[in-house]
């Protein structure tokens, strides 16, 4: 099996995770040892286990699941075999949706198990995540199916409205699934590429560093936020910003010696144990980590005492998007960063827009009274940049300044 970290979250049904009877037959016990801790730790209390194939059958009668796992190559009495009996019309009630585990991928054996009855396909090695979710997905099914049949005609839900609702469900787990998918193809190696944007002294153009982003060379293309927050659907958000992390920190050499690389991560991954791993080869002292989740952060002392190795090597802790919300307003209080990153929303139109200026000068007054660094994202214009210049905001960036590009590089000053 290929080991995710991944938690694929709850069932969808209650009763799925708390009461569902799973039979895995597999001839194989450290296969089948795997399945039964993976599924327990899932929260599915009652697995029955069978390494035996012969006495398949007698245990499907006597246990009764609500779902099979059934290995289709085994001594003795092959899989086929036994998905043929469980499928035999003779046998009355709702036959349990069956999930066929095989190392053949070929397309025969997936046509001939699903001709014969099998609901699902799963190949070997099994991957965790996919494993967890193609139940989710079968269980539903199973329990609707049942609820179907137990109502009557009477009750306000009608067939049609039941069967309306399996569909969207089916529908938002094959969504899920396919989200997985695609970003699964992000982490395959080279897919991330990362670009680096300069940061500049806006009093005198010197560049002090770059902020790395992430671009992904997987079709169809979609920006860094959607990828992020797809990843975060499918519980993968810290794998993808560990590997942009790591993809970025390779490339530290491509950068001019006095400036620094800003990393963005949520606070998940800030106190994910492989974060530090990720940073290795990076000097603190030329890091600038940037906290970029726009939700409320549950313990900010957790967060603060994970982030205080990192400072106390030299990094710098950055507030991004900062006048986005009032969570990142919570995190400059909460976090005592050293940075705050000025959100685009307050650069645009800071010129001619009081509103937007009156908000930067504030946020410029505070920093100055903390000590704390202003960096301007997003500036577009050369008045923007006039105009946040003025108003004491020392650092920025944006697309007038240099656009972020795989090779980092001073950009020319002034711009324009």
């Amino acid at each position: 099996m290929n080991d995710t970290n991944a938690n694929p979250g709850s069932p969808v049904l209650p009763i799925a995770a708390a009461e569902a009877r799973i039979l895995v037959i597999d001839d194989e016990p450290a296969n089948t040892t795997i399945l039964d801790r993976l599924l327990r730790q899932a929260g599915y209390t009652d697995v029955e286990i069978t390494n035996d194939s012969r006495a398949a059958i007698e245990t499907y009668e006597r246990f009764r699941p609500d779902i099979v796992l059934l290995d289709l190559h085994m001594p003795e009495i092959d899989g086929y075999t036994i998905l043929a009996e469980i499928a035999d019309p003779q046998r009355l009630g709702i036959r349990p949706p069956v999930i066929v585990l095989t190392a053949d991928a070929t397309r025969n054996a997936r046509e001939r198990a699903l001709r014969m009855g099998a609901a699902d396909f799963i190949t070997k090695p099994l991957d965790h995540l996919e494993v967890l979710l193609r139940i989710r997905i079968q269980l539903a099914t199973r329990f609707l199916e049942l609820e179907l049949l137990s109502r009557n005609v009477n009750l306000e839900l009608t067939v049609s409205e039941l069967e309306e609702q399996l569909g969207d469900r089916e529908r938002r787990e094959r969504e899920r699934l396919d989200r997985l998918e695609t970003v699964r193809q992000a982490l395959e190696p080279g897919m991330i590429r990362p670009v680096f944007q300069p940061i500049v002294n806006l009093a005198t153009g010197q560049t002090v560093g770059f902020e790395a982003l992430a671009r992904f060379g997987v079709e169809p293309v979609r920006s860094p936020d959607v990828w992020f927050g797809m990843a975060g659907e499918v519980d993968l958000l810290e794998e993808l910003e560990l590997a942009a992390i790591r993809e970025a920190v390779a490339r530290i050499e491509l950068l001019p010696p006095d400036t620094y690389l800003s990393l963005n991560l949520s606070p998940a991954t800030a106190q994910a144990e492989r974060f530090e791993a990720a940073l290795r080869g990076l000097p603190g002292k030329r890091t600038v980590l940037e906290i970029t989740e726009h939700a409320r952060v549950p313990d900010y002392l957790a967060l603060r005492a994970a982030l205080a190795p990192f400072r106390a090597s030299g990094a710098r802790l950055a507030v991004d998007d900062a006048g986005a919300g009032f969570a990142s307003l919570r995190h400059i209080l909460d976090l005592e960063p050293d940075v705050i990153k000025l959100d685009i929303s307050i650069t645009r139109d800071v010129d001619t827009d009081r509103s937007r200026r009156a908000l930067a000068a504030a946020l410029a007054s505070f920093g100055e009274e903390m000590g704390i660094q202003l960096i301007a994202e997003g500036i577009e214009t050369r008045d923007e940049l006039e105009a946040l210049r003025a108003l004491g905001v020392g650092h920025g960036q944006g697309y007038f300044i240099g656009r972020p590009a795989p090779q980092p590089a001073a950009p020319t000053w002034p711009p324009g």
